[in-house]
């Protein structure tokens, strides 16, 4: 057997920060190509040290030992953070800016008012999901708080009853309801608990979003957790794919490439709209019970028995939209979703979204979102099924 066609073996050093969804899209690509994947468990730098392989995948930290042992082994390697972004190899990371703008989006199309970020620390990932966030947010005419623990406690961490002492004291202060999104899924539980501890009615006056849609976590979460489809198999998928091509001969670039989410899983921890105003509040829950059928504005209306004149300003106050333009939103969100997600047709979409025909939803998604949904599908799919795809490559 020639080296070219030889089983390659291949090291995965996540250390403290192991993800089993991630490992999961890894050993699958391993699996399709006859690779010997090997996971190792701990934090020390010997698990690399006295290993051989063909790469490495692995999370880098700074000031961390088993990370400068990965490489000091100087083998293909691609990294499973953006912490060593500078590094000559391919750096993943989720498209956290863009994970921050639709936890804002999906606030404001509830009516919050009032915004909070919260989070252990301010990794770059963090940074980038607040900015997004705070960005969103500015654009519509908001503010948004940080709750951000090293900050806050910069000596050590707190205890429990520090941390949610001080979690209630910042929430009184900014008033409710106020919607919080925090960092990732097992950072919202504790503040879940924390509000939950302090008497807070989630999700009437505190509203929770995660990040990760972790299936053990959310569903099972006090109040069942809201959270961001972070797609952590399709990134050790594309990790596992980067470096079979570095493998393979390809060079290895220092690049940055962004995983897109998957969308937003909706429960009870966000379920709530922040809105004083109960026809407004009627016709939301009218419009996220029948969007899928083929309603209209009439309709709309309808269910709230107030005047369409008196309905369309109340929308406007409230979520500076018309009631056409919620509508459409909110069928485009569920479009969107399904042509990421799915093989189904066009026309199909078009019959499960509401829309009567697929020519009607091609003008409107052309208008809304500036490009046609064929067009669209074959953009997102590309984004990450593509290991070649160079769209998300960041300058040092």
């Amino acid at each position: 057997m020639s080296r070219a066609t030889e089983q390659k073996s291949v090291l995965l050093a996540m250390g403290p920060h192991y993800i089993d969804r991630m490992h999961r899209g890894i050993a699958q690509y391993a699996g399709q190509n006859g690779w010997h994947l090997t996971n190792l468990f701990g934090n020390t730098p010997e698990l690399i040290q006295q290993r051989e392989c063909d790469g490495i995948i692995a999370v880098l930290s700074s000031n961390d030992p088993l990370s400068d042992a990965v490489i000091q082994r100087k083998k293909p390697t691609v990294n499973l953070s953006i912490t060593r972004h500078r590094l000559k190899m391919p750096h993943l990371t989720g498209d956290n800016e863009q994970m921050g703008r639709s936890a804002a989006q999906h606030f404001l199309g509830r009516g919050f008012q009032r915004f909070l970020w919260f989070s252990e620390n301010s990794s770059p990932a963090a940074q980038l999901r607040l900015r997004g966030y705070r960005s969103e947010l500015e654009s519509n005419g908001f503010e948004c708080a940080t709750l951000i623990v090293s900050e806050a406690f910069q000596s050590s961490p707190p205890n429990w009853r520090t941390l949610r002492t001080w979690i209630q004291e910042t929430l009184q202060k900014r008033g409710f309801p106020c919607a919080v999104y925090a960092f990732k899924d097992s950072q919202a539980v504790n503040l879940l608990d924390a509000c939950i501890a302090c008497g807070f009615r989630v999700p009437e006056e505190v509203a929770v979003l995660g990040t990760d849609n972790h299936p053990l976590i959310c569903p099972t979460a006090a109040v069942p957790l809201s959270s961001i489809n972070h797609d952590l198999e399709e990134f050790g998928r594309r990790a596992a794919a980067e470096l079979d091509l570095i493998m393979r001969g390809a060079p290895s670039k220092n690049r940055i490439i962004e995983i897109p989410h998957q969308g937003i899983t909706v429960r009870q921890s966000t379920n709530v709209f922040a809105i004083n105003d109960t026809h407004v509040v009627k016709a939301l829950h009218f419009i996220n019970n029948h969007f899928q059928n083929p309603i209209n504005v009439a309709d709309i209306v309808k269910a709230t028995g107030l005047s369409r004149r008196a309905l369309e300003r109340r929308f406007q106050e409230h979520l500076k939209l018309s009631i056409l333009g919620k509508l459409n939103q909110h069928r485009l969100d569920h479009i969107c979703r399904l042509l990421r997600e799915s093989a189904m047709p066009i026309a199909d979409i078009a019959a499960q979204s509401g829309f009567n025909t697929p020519e009607y939803l091609h003008r409107v998604f052309q208008k809304q979102i500036g490009t046609t949904p064929r067009k669209y599908r074959l953009s997102k799919k590309s984004e990450f099924a593509s290991p070649e795809h160079d769209n998300n490559e960041r300058p040092d």
